[in-house]
């Protein structure tokens, strides 16, 4: 079954991972499918799934095996913190998207930027960050009101200065950075909500 848009995975402005893992912190010793289901308000199946993922990762360890009524029981052996770990289906580390969040942190710590310097001081080198890519994040960015340009570019006459952008104080909302949707949208995963959408386009009589 294909991914629903991450706006309509979340409750409390939370995704399906981010509530298990919660759970899984808060229990620690003697997690069960069944407790992480009911904390997180998640399908026992897809519990299962986490768990899984979870041992591969190292992150869990089994501690019972289920016999009869009693359920199998796990334990946290690796704890990295308040944030769910961002992993694919066979325990290896996520990587798309660390460009964004790559960029979005970057915002916090510059006065201003282009969209160049953006690419170079966001690019590691697990990930490097296209300038297009800058572009496009920076471009959605400024039309969900996250971003004010500083200066506009200047070209010609042996000048050449790309445009400057800042991103106020009080538009940072939280650590995780804003996640663009196939459609167009913004979705801001710290306010739990789409924060900006296209204009839907109505055919003509």
């Amino acid at each position: 079954m294909p991914r629903q848009p991450i706006n309509r995975e979340r409750l409390r402005g939370k995704a399906p991972r981010q509530r298990m893992w919660e759970v899984i912190r808060r229990i620690r010793v003697n997690v069960t499918a069944r407790a992480i289901a009911t904390g997180a308000a998640v399908a026992v199946k897809d519990v299962h799934a986490y768990m899984q993922i979870l041992d591969f990762a190292g992150f869990l360890e089994k501690i019972d095996d289920s016999v009869g009524r009693r359920p199998a029981t796990w334990k946290l052996v690796k704890d990295t913190g308040i944030h769910a770990p961002r992993l694919t289906r066979h325990g290896q580390a996520v990587t798309a998207g660390s460009g964004n969040q790559n960029m979005w942190r970057t915002m916090q710590m510059q006065a201003d930027f282009s969209p160049d310097e953006l690419a170079v001081y966001s690019s590691t080198d697990q990930h490097t960050v296209s300038l297009r890519t800058a572009q496009a994040y920076i471009k959605a960015l400024r039309r969900a009101g996250y971003l004010v340009k500083v200066s506009d570019a200047v070209s010609g006459t042996g000048e050449h200065r790309a445009a400057r952008y800042s991103m106020p104080k009080a538009r940072f909302t939280g650590m995780h950075a804003p996640a663009l949707q196939r459609s167009g949208a913004v979705y801001d995963q710290n306010l739990g909500r789409v924060v900006w959408q296209p204009e839907k386009q109505h055919d003509a009589d």
